[in-house]
């Protein structure tokens, strides 16, 4: 505001460019009063230079990069609060009222364009946008339905139904987009996993994620030997915040970590790290012994330092917290039954330990499986259901044990949700087809059975099927 009246000061004497230079001084005081008033608070200068350092600095740091909220928008999760629509609104709205009135407001075309390219660069910002956008938007949408020749908008009670109509529309959407309450997400913090430090003394320098900080403070303040190793990504030098970042996806870089600061318990995140492998070399890492996990979370104490009495009563010998060494688990276990049971008793140990045990009861469900026990297989796949909605593969074994038990249509629906989640993959393709043909759809079965060979040519048979189906029946 303060340089638009400095520019219509500019090249005139007439009364209103004296009006101008008169508000632009005025102006410029509330600015170097805003600055002053900006200072005064618990961290000085530094905090106002933060988002300068940020976009100057820090957010070339791979650290930053993988915030999703410091990323582009990503539209799947803004077209229901009417961003989409907010974004192109608001330019065509300002192109209208230039072209009518032949006046632009400068003010606006700025503010306009910084938090555009603002919103644009990350997520983060779009609270911000839709706050400076609203006045002018609101006024701009007030000329142009002011413009129109339609009856109804004279008529005050019709208008504000309207508008109610419509606050009402773009409000439910929002809300219906996310669970409505205050507290944190079940199953996707380490409660358990906090229950069980509390329970046995774990403590001392621990590892954890950033993403998980906020409830360990939450939980364990202000028990310093219990609180998180990084609480913010702006925590630690830039070497920590480095090597933290790498050691999601280096081996090596995890180890020159641990080695700088000798952890003695590691507090690991399974729902925030996607794409990670460092739960797997914490389970490849004979110096680490896992003694806790479920969905949310995997708790891992070294085995030769204070909590070693910990590591010894409650090590896990055969679970594992990451995904490598699942396939290795259900092979040995399909070929050595002394593996399988002592597989089972521990995996029962983690259903025990956490109400969030999707994921272990998916386990044991596989291991029912394998003996054949398909009653409690499926009664454990209904339980990992009912924890987690999403639970890998569950609706596709349930469907699978149904086409076992003689139920195809029953199959055909497990089926269907499987690919709601997951889409068609190879093995889900091959079991709708052997539920088409149970029933004695060769058309739907032969269909399946080829979309099955287009994601997995090797599945041989899948191709045998596929011939029988054309063959009449015969192999």
């Amino acid at each position: 505001f303060t340089l638009d009246a400095w520019a219509s000061s500019r090249g005139s004497r007439r009364p209103e460019a004296e009006a101008a230079r008169a508000r632009a001084k005025k102006l410029l005081w509330v600015s170097l009063a805003s600055l002053v008033a900006s200072l005064v608070n618990p961290f000085g200068w530094r905090a106002l230079a933060q988002p300068f350092e940020y976009f100057f600095v820090w957010r070339h740091e791979e650290i930053y990069r993988q915030i999703r909220e410091l990323r582009p928008i990503e539209w799947g999760y803004n077209w229901r609060n009417g961003l989409p629509l907010l974004l192109a609104g608001w330019p065509l709205l300002q192109g209208w009222r230039w072209g009518r009135t032949r006046r632009l407001d400068r003010v606006e075309l700025m503010l306009c364009g910084l938090f555009t390219a603002l919103v644009l660069i990350g997520g983060r910002f779009v609270g911000f946008y839709a706050l400076v956008a609203a006045p002018y938007v609101g006024r701009d949408l007030e000329a142009w339905l002011g413009a129109r020749a339609w009856r109804w908008m004279a008529q005050l009670p019709l208008r504000a139904a309207a508008v109610c109509l419509a606050v009402v529309f773009v409000t439910t959407l929002e809300l219906t987009s996310l669970p409505f309450g205050f507290g944190a997400v079940h199953g996707s913090y380490p409660e358990a996993a906090c229950d069980f430090m509390a329970a046995h003394g774990v403590r001392g320098r621990g590892f954890n994620q950033f993403e998980v900080a906020g409830y360990q403070l939450y939980r364990f303040w202000p028990e310093r030997d219990r609180l998180p190793f990084i609480d913010i990504h702006q925590s630690g030098s830039r070497a920590d915040r480095y090597l933290y970042i790498m050691a999601r996806h280096d081996d090596a870089a995890w180890k020159r970590l641990d080695a700088r600061y000798r952890f003695d318990y590691a507090l690991i995140s399974r729902y925030w790290t996607t794409g990670s492998s460092l739960l797997d070399f914490l389970d490849a890492d004979t110096s680490w012994a896992l003694v806790f996990v479920d969905d949310a979370a995997a708790l891992y104490v070294r085995r030769d330092g204070s909590l070693s009495t910990v590591a010894q009563r409650y090590a896990y010998r055969l679970v594992p917290a990451g995904n490598e060494r699942v396939r290795e688990l259900q092979q040995r276990s399909g070929a050595d039954s002394v593996y399988r049971v002592r597989l089972k008793n521990e995996v029962e140990r983690a259903v025990a330990c956490s109400r969030h045990d999707a994921l272990a009861r998916s386990l044991l469900a596989n291991v029912f499986l394998l003996e054949g026990r398909y009653v409690e297989a499926r009664r454990e796949l209904l339980a990992a259901l009912r924890v987690s909605p999403g639970t890998p593969r569950a609706h596709q074994r349930l469907g699978l044990l149904a086409l076992e038990q003689g139920e195809p249509r029953r199959a055909l629906a497990e089926f269907a949700a499987e690919r709601r989640l997951t889409g068609v993959q190879p093995g889900l393709a091959f079991g709708i087809g052997r539920a088409y043909q149970r029933l004695g759809d060769s058309r739907r079965a032969a269909a399946w059975y080829r979309r099955e060979l287009e994601l997995d040519p090797g599945n041989q048979e899948a191709r045998d099927s596929l011939g029988a189906e054309l063959n009449g029946g015969q192999p």
